[in-house]
């Protein structure tokens, strides 16, 4: 149930703005002698009352003052509604005091009115049925008369249907209900007062919503999201033309929410005295920072023992005519005063704040620093207008540690360990410095593990930039760059690509052998494949599965594939139209895949790929690496392959050509290189 008790802190912080009408009550005078039983039994109390009320001694013939002793026996036998008809015709006014032997309960329905009633002060009780005369309405033409309301350390309990029903009815209420004893009331305190719903939740949840606590939570928050609105409606105002002293301290249900709406409901022309002590405030109100516009007789204003974190306050209430205030706000959690704040504040005339014992910050900061050196300028304290704040010297420093409890008159500027603090604002810097570099880097490293043949190609064709280690490559000076071999079903992309690359584009710097318009007329089609594939320093397979379905095709790639084993070096460029599943493809095919670098034509690099791979990149690895010196002798790659293997991202891992006849002992060996290199020489 505790869920909802939170819940109904909302309802009541608003219900209370309507009917709490500000009162307070004369203190228990625990000395004074009381009347015995007989003197009192005249029949000016109910039946029954004498038993647990008693007439004061200093009770005149005009006004009885009683002392009600509430013990639990006698729980629930004072009832406001049966002395409201008792002595409503009585020749003499009222006032009771009364103490509740916890838990006791009395019966006090807002708004209290009754004839003849000037006086009530209610201790250690818990109230019950007090929004029942919403419904009844059986106070309509009873006039104000109430002058002094006083009810502490106690707990009011709220039938949860009568909160529903005044908050979807907030606009309609009728005057006297939400404004109480607006003409009469002099003196308000409701201090460590919370509240409850007592059974009627249990009820409520059970008949209603069938123990369901989420649709009775939302019905709970959707009837008081709908309050606040609804009561900005309410056409008119309470007027407290009388009230002078309110105390609603100790309580957290009195919000800055509260306040505001209730200067925005209701006029307070005559307030000396606003207690909000200890109600768990974090920020000004703006009717405590512009107190002369909606108090304008206000004179004390006590604010301490809540969170405020800042000093704030309206230099305009000089201009204005209004008795000075002195404003508390000792006590809360400010760590920072400000110079030039302090000497706006010290300037006004109309205002007087205190606010010793907050948990002043002692930091070597220019704020702490100037703070110093101006409590301790003994030229202002001799001043009438800095005298009254003379306490700033006696402000203690709550940080750092090392000066903690010491007197702000006591400290001098050099106390404030600022290099010891600059050393270690210096460390912690260098340490979040060298904690997020060293992120950066761990990430950095990582990119350029995972991305690093991007990296090299990119910064190649896009910056001719030759990263080192590149591998070694022997220059020839061959008729073509490359002879493209391709299926007929694939002219279209193979032109628009190879045959009509623009100037600007980088491909346009290379010469391509294409057998459309290179293949020499009157040789047959297997010299025309052998003599262009020999006259490229590549051969590039743009391979479809109409490229597969071709027996030309298929022999431009194995005389491309066997051109590659006879050159020891990267010859063969393979170009992934689309996704061929495995089983379709050759097995020497599926083996040159596995080992040669191929390209798709959907990767989104593909021309600088494709760039980089016909490329000739020069021997500048060989300088400085001396695997990279000895491979170029023995015309051997290093550092990085030829020939790479490729996985199904499309990116390529080195393999060493030591490896080549690991790789491919179906298609060739060793002693078949030797036969190879001949064969081609006498088929020429």
């Amino acid at each position: 149930m505790a869920h909802f008790w939170r819940l109904s802190c909302y309802f009541f912080v608003v219900i209370w703005v309507y009917s709490a009408s500000i009162v307070i009550s004369l203190p228990i005078d625990s000395d004074s002698t009381l009347l015995n039983t007989t003197e009192q039994n005249s029949g000016l109390l109910p039946r029954g009352w004498d038993e647990f009320c008693t007439l004061k001694k200093e009770s005149g013939d005009k006004l009885k003052h009683y002392y009600c002793d509430i013990k639990k026996s006698d729980s629930g036998k004072w009832d406001f509604l049966e002395l409201r008809d008792h002595i409503n015709k009585k020749p003499v006014k009222y006032k009771f005091d009364i103490r509740c032997e916890p838990p006791a309960n009395i019966s006090v329905p807002w708004p209290l009115k009754a004839r003849n009633l000037r006086h009530l002060k209610i201790e250690t009780c818990e109230l019950e049925h007090y929004l029942r005369e919403y419904t009844q309405q059986s106070f309509i033409n009873i006039p104000d008369e109430l002058e002094y309301l006083h009810v502490v350390n106690s707990v009011v309990i709220i039938d949860i249907m009568d909160v529903l029903s005044i908050a979807m009815n907030i606009s309609k209420l009728d005057k006297d209900f939400n404004c109480g004893h607006e003409e009469t009331l002099r003196h308000f305190t409701f201090r460590n007062v919370s509240f409850a719903f007592g059974k009627s939740i249990e009820n409520f949840l059970t008949s209603m919503f069938n123990n369901d606590t989420d649709s009775m939570s939302n019905e709970i928050i959707n009837t008081g999201s709908e309050m606040v609105p609804k009561s900005r409606l309410i056409s008119h105002k309470c007027i407290y033309q009388y009230l002078e002293y309110v105390d609603l301290s100790i309580s957290n249900q009195t919000s800055k929410f509260h306040t505001e709406l209730s200067t925005e409901n209701s006029v307070f022309p005559a307030l000396r005295v606003l207690n909000l002590s200890d109600t768990g405030r974090l920020s000004f109100a703006e009717a405590h920072r512009k107190w002369f516009r909606y108090y304008p007789k206000l004179e004390v204003m006590d604010l301490s023992y809540n969170f405020f974190t800042e000093l704030e306050f309206d230099t305009a209430a000089d201009v204005w005519d209004v008795p000075m205030l002195t404003m508390n706000i000792s006590h809360n959690n400010i760590s920072e005063f400000k110079v030039d704040k302090l000497e706006e504040l010290v300037e006004m005339k109309k205002l007087f704040i205190d606010f010793s014992h907050n948990p002043l910050n002692c930091s070597c900061t220019e704020e702490a620093r100037q703070l110093i050196t101006y409590v301790n300028d003994p030229s202002k304290w001799l001043l009438p207008k800095y005298r009254r704040y003379n306490f700033m010297k006696d402000l203690e420093c709550m940080y750092p540690k090392s000066i903690r409890g010491k007197r702000l008159a006591d400290l001098k500027v050099e106390d404030l360990n600022c290099k010891l603090e600059r050393l270690e604002k210096i460390a912690v810097e260098a340490v979040v410095f060298l904690s997020l570099l060293s992120v950066v880097l761990i990430i950095v490293i990582i990119i350029l593990l995972k991305f690093r043949r991007e990296i090299r190609i990119l910064t190649y064709t896009r910056f001719n930039i030759v990263l080192p280690c590149q591998p070694i490559e022997t220059f020839e000076n061959k008729k073509f760059d490359a002879f493209v071999s391709y299926s007929n079903h694939d002219q279209d992309w193979v032109t628009s690509v190879f045959e009509d690359a623009a100037s600007n584009n980088p491909l346009g710097n290379f010469k391509f052998c294409l057998h459309h318009k290179d293949f020499m007329p009157g040789k047959t089609i297997f010299d025309n494949v052998i003599d262009c594939v020999e006259a490229s320093r590549h051969t590039v397979i743009v391979l479809s599965k109409h490229f597969l379905n071709s027996h030309y095709c298929m022999y431009e790639f194995h005389e491309a594939f066997q051109q590659s084993i006879y050159e020891r070096k990267r010859h063969l460029l393979v170009i992934m139209m689309e996704d061929i599943p495995t089983n379709d493809l050759p097995n020497d095919l599926k083996r040159c895949l596995k080992t040669f670098t191929y390209i798709r034509k959907d990767d989104n690099i593909f021309i600088d790929r494709l760039v980089y791979a016909l490329s000739y990149k020069g021997q500048k690895a060989m300088v400085t690496d001396s695997r990279c010196r000895s491979a170029a002798y023995s015309n051997q790659t290093s550092c990085e392959t030829d020939i790479t293997e490729t996985g199904s991202d499309g990116n390529s891992s080195p393999i060493s050509i030591m490896d080549r006849h690991n790789i491919f002992p179906d298609l060739i060996n060793e002693k078949d290189i030797v036969s190879v290199k001949n064969e081609k020489n006498n088929f020429l």
